[in-house]
């Protein structure tokens, strides 16, 4: 039986009783004396609708109990919940913070070590430079007969000196960009011009090795915004890296095109090119102007962003 009913059916007796006290009510004012019948119901009615009432009070007293009890059975067990919501909440932001805060001191770091390095590198140019100038004397200037075996090791001393010296400005350089203190040019370049300029050079170095250079050129392709020179320098330095490299009797093939958003040069096939200070430091001009610069699908390709406004508009 349902709570409603059975608080229902406590009413009924309370309301016989009510309708019965009232009849004794008249009786005992307007006749002066209650039927016995209407007494004993009287009665009845009263002891009945006490016992319904308590029957029934302490059934909902209980049921409420009951229901108390799972209702903090559920507060209990969602507090719980919340709880360990709260716990991997903290910790998701504590390790986020951590993480962050790991990234900070390693970039903080990096940057320090490519400090180091470029003022050591610049430390290292000096010295080759008072290296080299005795060694340039004593080739230009003959203060006493010297034999050939004497200006021949001069000769390859400077030589390496100047290798070493050229080797350690680029890396003086790759360090400065990383670091930020090279300011790039945003001078307006279409590519094509740039691979007119660094074609000669392509072409000496693949015929050097008994390739030859087929070229290419897409024409009406979007200009970039690039520092011109240290653009050209890049691709002369990957292509001529290439070409070099490149097997007797291959035919390879220079070109260019538009892409999303940008233009590409490609040369294929491919050669197998060893990363050194020079390509490093050329990938990294190409990725400081929006590009870049891989190897793939058996050609290598460089890609460029182009410029935001047409060419002979303000930029």
């Amino acid at each position: 039986m349902r709570v409603g009913q059975r608080l229902f059916l406590a009413v009924i007796p309370a309301i016989l009783g009510v309708f019965t006290v009232l009849g004794l009510a008249y009786w005992g004012r307007y006749q002066e004396s209650a039927p016995q019948v209407l007494v004993a119901i009287a009665g009845v009615a009263a002891v009945l609708s006490l016992i319904m009432a308590w029957t029934n009070t302490r059934y909902v007293a209980m049921r409420i109990e009951r229901l108390a009890g799972r209702t903090r059975t559920r507060t209990d067990e969602i507090e719980q919940i919340e709880r360990v919501v709260d716990h991997l909440s903290s910790a998701v932001a504590t390790a986020e913070a951590d993480k962050s805060r790991t990234r900070e001191e390693s970039e903080r770091e990096r940057s320090d070590r490519a400090a180091l390095l470029s003022e050591v590198t610049s430390s290292t140019i000096r010295l080759m430079e008072e290296a080299r100038l005795p060694l340039h004397i004593l080739l230009e200037n003959h203060f006493g007969d010297l034999n050939e075996n004497q200006e021949e090791m001069l000769g390859t001393s400077r030589n390496a000196v100047d290798a070493a010296d050229l080797a350690l400005r680029q890396l003086r350089d790759l360090m400065d960009l990383d670091l930020g203190r090279i300011e790039l040019r945003h001078d307006r370049v279409k590519l094509n011009d740039v691979i007119q300029s660094v074609l000669p050079l392509v072409q000496a170095d693949a015929e050097r090795v008994g390739a030859h250079v087929t070229v290419e050129l897409a024409p009406g392709l979007a200009a970039l915004r690039a520092d011109r020179a240290r653009l050209q320098m890049a691709i002369s330095t990957l292509l001529r890296a290439h070409a070099r490299r490149a097997p007797a009797t291959t035919n390879l093939v220079l070109t260019t095109d538009a892409t999303t958003g940008g233009v590409a040069v490609t040369l294929a096939p491919a050669a197998d090119v060893q990363r050194d200070t020079e390509i490093a430091l050329a990938e990294r001009l190409i990725a400081a102007h929006g590009g870049s610069a891989a190897a793939r699908d058996g050609r290598f390709e460089i890609t460029l962003p182009v410029a935001s406004t047409p060419v002979g508009q303000p930029g």
